[in-house]
């Protein structure tokens, strides 16, 4: 064998020099790789380390609050209700400056205590404080239209909080309503049993999909958002069924106004009083239920029973409507 031909298969055996320059870039470039992806990991572990830190810290802050009950005073005086609506019976009053312990918040109302009785009062006549904004926080948060308590505020913030890792490892697709109305079937078959009806933009959390139907998980009833739905979720408090694929949109859908919704859902309301409440009007004749869909909740009712009937005036800012045992006999604006 030649001197040459021996050249020739040593440099076949080790590379060129510039195929050898190009393995050592190689190996450079997938070991920086392996370093970038070990230091992504344990980046990861550490700021999942700093979300139940910050978790833990919020709830001891809130524990640290006051010390003990949490009390408020009244802004301003007015009814204690046997429910947190404007509509709930008033089963006592409030006077301005009186001290109250604060007990629960739902929906712009506190459950509180005077020592003597007990009931909602209007967060609007309130004087606020830390433990009462992180009630109303959580409540918004949430979404689960349930009273916070004041005494499980820490548990209530350790669920928001596994809401927020439900979301960041969930498996499963968001999905809207996209019809008017949509049916929920027991099984992937029209001929299934019905589980109720959703309403344009209503959530759903989609696990299970067909080219014809989806497997979804739903909440009854006129629920504001996924994170909601997520909370039921949580806590094995959802619906399970099915729903027909041309029904869904994997996009955001707008949900019916409340006036639609009203009107959808009530199609036996008669043709006078349908176009008032689409135009936000109310008439003679009027049911509580029409006016709201036309107006909204009212921000107060004044209510006198006699023997023959019940007269109530809602007070709407600067207008007012009066029901004779719930129909619209006048209003004044």
């Amino acid at each position: 064998m030649t001197h040459l031909l021996k050249a020739c298969l040593v440099l076949l055996f080790l590379g060129t020099p510039e195929t050898a320059h190009s393995v050592s870039r190689s190996d450079n470039l997938d070991s920086l790789r392996g370093v970038e992806a070990s230091l992504q990991k344990n980046l990861s572990a550490v700021q999942a380390r700093i979300s139940e830190l910050e978790v833990q810290l919020r709830i001891q802050e809130v524990r640290s609050l006051g010390g003990g009950p949490i009390k408020t005073t009244a802004s301003l005086g007015g009814s204690l209700r046997a429910e947190p609506s404007i509509f709930g019976e008033a089963i006592g009053s409030v006077g301005k400056g009186a001290t109250l312990v604060v007990l629960g918040y739902q929906s712009g109302y506190f459950r509180v205590s005077d020592g003597t009785s007990e009931g909602y009062y209007t967060k609007s006549k309130l004087e606020m404080n830390e433990s009462m904004t992180e009630m109303e926080r959580l409540f918004d948060e949430l979404g689960l239209g349930e009273e916070i308590e004041a005494g499980k505020l820490a548990s209530q913030i350790a669920l928001s909080d596994s809401l927020e890792r439900y979301w960041s490892g969930c498996k499963q697709d968001p999905a809207w309503v996209s019809s008017d109305r949509a049916r929920v079937r027991k099984a992937a078959s029209t001929e299934s049993g019905s589980l109720g009806l959703l309403s344009k933009g209503h959530p759903l959390l989609v696990s299970e999909s067909s080219p014809s139907w989806s497997k979804v998980h739903f909440l009854p009833g006129y629920y504001r958002s996924l994170d909601t739905l997520a909370a039921k979720t949580l806590t094995d408090s959802c619906l399970t069924g099915w729903i027909h694929n041309s029904l869904i949109s994997n996009s955001p859908v707008v949900r019916l106004g409340r006036r639609d919704l009203f009107l959808l859902e009530n199609p036996d309301t008669p043709l006078k009083f349908r176009s008032l409440i689409r135009d936000g009007k109310i008439t003679f004749g009027m049911t509580r239920e029409m006016v709201i869909a036309s107006w909204g909740q009212p921000d107060d009712v004044n209510r006198t029973v006699t023997q023959l009937r019940t007269h109530e005036q809602w007070v709407y800012n600067d207008e007012y409507v009066y029901f004779d045992d719930g129909v619209v006999t006048s209003w004044q604006d």
